[in-house]
């Protein structure tokens, strides 16, 4: 048969001469507690009990691990003084013995069925030169794109080649739709293959070699890869780099009609384009 077997409660007392002894406190203690022995001496846990002399009257101390709490005696008999801290040492022991409370554990999560994470989307602006025709031109383009696993991005844009100087003979203008996958992503880099389709302009300019202007419209139409590095600057903000190569469905000379022929431009089998921008993340 086993018997649970409780430590003994160690008490140490002092108390000057005409207060009651050792053994009148265990008593009072005792009786104010269940289940638990008392030694005097050292005990697990062990309490100091100390009644001081002060100016006022006499004052009681119960400390354990360095933790006092101090009865005051001012106006009452040393009897009473000490069964206060009997009482004292009571409630402190009751504390000692209950145990710790623990924290409850949350629930775990929930999962939700049919609700997915979205993609977030983009918006932004580039800027860069065109070489859709033999001699680069400025280019400036608007996009939106999902920044799925795959990235779609679809992007409209115009170029011209009156925008930093003289066109000379000839101006052109180029507004393409283009439509970008980028199915390799490898961290701020990405692979993508685009196509790209939409109307080039070009008008002749009256001049020393231009007698009677032509004007003319071409639907153009290319495709090919292009490159891509992303960083992200805020959680909203990103930069980029554009780079991109394509393969034109269609070419085309532009020519003075002079003896012999004059070419102003070309609409090349290989083009490029070049651009640098930012954009903001919704989402």
């Amino acid at each position: 048969m086993l018997a649970l077997v409780i430590a003994a409660v160690g008490i140490s007392y002092q108390a000057p001469a005409d207060c009651p002894d050792a053994e009148v406190f265990l008593s009072e203690l005792t009786a104010r507690t269940r289940d638990r022995q008392f030694v005097l001496g050292v005990g697990d846990p062990s309490f100091a009990i100390e009644i001081q002399d002060s100016a006022g009257g006499k004052v009681g101390r119960v400390r354990r691990d360095n933790v006092d709490r101090e009865v005051s005696g001012v106006g009452v008999s040393c009897d009473e003084l000490v069964r206060a801290l009997a009482l004292t040492t009571a409630l402190s022991l009751e504390e000692v013995a209950k145990p710790p409370v623990e924290a409850p554990t949350p629930p775990p999560p929930v999962p939700v069925a049919g609700v997915k994470a979205r993609a977030p989307w983009g918006v932004g602006v580039l800027a860069g030169a065109s070489g859709a025709l033999t001699e680069a031109m400025p280019v400036a383009a608007l996009f939106v794109e999902n920044r799925r696993a795959w990235e779609l991005r679809l992007t409209v844009s115009h170029a011209r080649n009156d925008v930093t100087g003289s066109p000379g003979d000839a101006a052109f203008a180029l507004t393409l739709g283009q439509l970008d996958v980028c199915p390799l992503v490898f961290g701020a880099f990405r692979l993508c293959g685009s196509g790209q389709a939409g109307l080039l302009s070009a008008r002749g300019i009256s001049g020393a070699n231009v007698d009677t202007p032509k004007s003319a419209r071409l639907f153009v139409a290319a495709a090919g890869p292009s490159a891509r590095a992303r960083w992200q600057v805020t959680p909203r903000l990103n930069l980029e780099v554009d780079v991109a190569g394509r393969v034109s469905l269609r070419t085309q000379r532009f020519v003075l009609e002079t003896m012999p022929e004059v070419v102003v431009a070309r609409l090349p089998s290989l083009t490029w384009c070049a651009m640098a921008g930012a954009s903001l993340t919704i989402p």
